[in-house]
């Protein structure tokens, strides 16, 4: 999947499994997740939380972040 950040930033997604909260605009992800900004930096971990602002690591979970 691809979204964009609310300063227009374009980053792709990738997990085994996510669920959106409509609500209150939320993303959980888990298992393999890949967050992507072209050029910028990659991301890896097992899961993440996206809210209206920025991707976080829920409870300090591990990340491998390259570029």
């Amino acid at each position: 999947a691809r979204f964009r950040s609310t300063s227009g930033a374009a980053y792709a997604l990738s997990a085994d499994t996510g669920l959106y909260d409509t609500k209150v605009k939320e993303l959980d992800l888990q298992g393999k997740v890949i967050i992507a900004q072209a050029a910028r930096f990659t991301a890896r971990m097992d899961k993440a939380h996206l809210t209206g602002s920025a991707p976080t690591r829920p409870g300090g979970e591990p990340c491998e972040e390259s570029g």
